[in-house]
């Protein structure tokens, strides 16, 4: 989820997951694509149940200084050519 936009841009699932034991713990992996992250900015990967929130991680992105540097540099050169 873009928490900048409150825009969900990405759904996976259902997945279901059965127990005798409502009270053990279960461990499980979800496969997850590459993450589109459009820009800058901080996002959520939130596991629901049951239309409810169970689990949030919160993911900031930031671009690479070194990426940045370059983009500049690109940026420069193409003004020199003009």
């Amino acid at each position: 989820m873009d928490l900048e936009k409150s825009e969900v841009l990405l759904e996976n699932g259902p997945i279901e997951i059965e127990s005798d034991d409502p009270l053990a713990s279960i461990d499980f992996a979800i496969p997850v694509p590459p993450l589109p992250i459009p820009h800058e900015g901080v996002y959520a990967l939130e596991l629901h149940s049951c239309d409810e929130i169970i689990g949030i991680l919160r993911i900031t992105a930031n671009r690479h200084p070194e990426e940045t540097d370059d983009e500049e540099q690109d940026e420069e050169e193409g003004d020199d050519h003009e």
